[in-house]
């Protein structure tokens, strides 16, 4: 039998209870919001760290009326903000524990959603994003890309974007040496050019690249994972990432991970240049 992921007399609970759980909830290290682009399209998972499941985030309309403004504010005890994405999502209709109907299980039940509203708590969640011509690609309409030109200018003009405002980033890197995707110059100045415009900011975690057909699978499933390697975000250190990563010498096994940092930590020392001293700048793999 599957859990229940809502409890629906929690109104009815005595305040000081329905206190100390909001202070539990708030205190816990939040969700990770994966926004992810591939061949297939645009798609939206979200994964609480803290109990490392599926996490339903997306709000209905219901739910919207219920708890934010119109300006997206929320009310009352509702700490969390609700954020847009704008453009067609692909979204799991199950708890398929996956990022995209790359690595899904159940990959015909995911549907297509335009302009989701998600809950987005600005002082724990992750917002990682995985975008095949740029980092910031998943946060923006084609059309709008396509009108604007660079996207650095793109968000620069949108002072009033969620986004701005979050604290904990995660960037998707490509593949080293890839030709056809950003070099360390191109993504570093992107990278530049964008984060001193987040006023709010102080984790960026730099993900190097895992193949998702990797024959291993995620670093989650490897036989000699252990979940004391992850740190606080629920990241997996570069180094744990690449000594622990099976061989990929056998016949069968081949993948594309990226087992070099050399470039990631390029655009590391870049951004810690460019960034207030207060910004912790990490390398990472994410195990999911």
């Amino acid at each position: 039998m599957r859990t229940p992921r809502t409890f629906h007399l929690f109104p009815r609970l005595p305040p000081e209870l329905r206190a100390l759980i909001w202070t539990f909830h708030k205190n816990s290290r939040g969700i990770r919001h994966h926004l992810v682009e591939s061949e297939h399209g645009r798609h939206y998972a979200a994964i609480d760290i803290e109990v490392d499941t599926y996490a339903r985030t997306i709000l209905t309309e219901a739910k919207t009326h219920a708890h934010w403004d119109g300006g997206g504010r929320p009310k009352g005890l509702e700490g969390d903000a609700k954020v847009r994405f704008v453009g067609d999502n692909y979204v799991s209709e199950v708890e398929d524990f996956a990022k995209s109907v790359v690595t899904a299980r159940h990959p015909q039940l995911w549907r297509r959603k335009i302009s989701l509203y998600v809950r987005f708590n600005y002082k724990w969640d992750v917002l990682f994003l995985a975008g095949r011509t740029s980092c910031f690609s998943p946060l923006f309409s084609l059309s709008l890309m396509r009108v604007a030109g660079r996207l650095p200018d793109l968000v620069a003009g949108t002072g009033g974007h969620w986004f701005v405002n979050v604290q904990h980033l995660a960037l998707q890197l490509q593949r080293t040496g890839t030709g056809s995707t950003p070099g360390t110059g191109t993504m570093a100045g992107e990278l530049d050019a964008v984060l001193p415009r987040m006023p709010m900011l102080k984790d960026v975690f730099l993900v190097v690249y895992r193949d998702p057909m990797c024959h291993w699978g995620p670093p989650r499933r490897w036989t000699v994972f252990k979940r004391a390697m992850l740190d606080g975000q629920n990241f997996l250190p570069v180094a744990e990432f690449i000594a622990r990563h099976p061989d990929g010498d056998r016949v069968g096994t081949f993948c594309e991970c990226d087992l070099d940092d050399g470039e990631a930590k390029g655009i590391k020392s870049s951004l810690q240049r460019s960034l207030p001293a207060s910004v912790s700048v990490t390398v990472v793999a994410d195990p999911y």
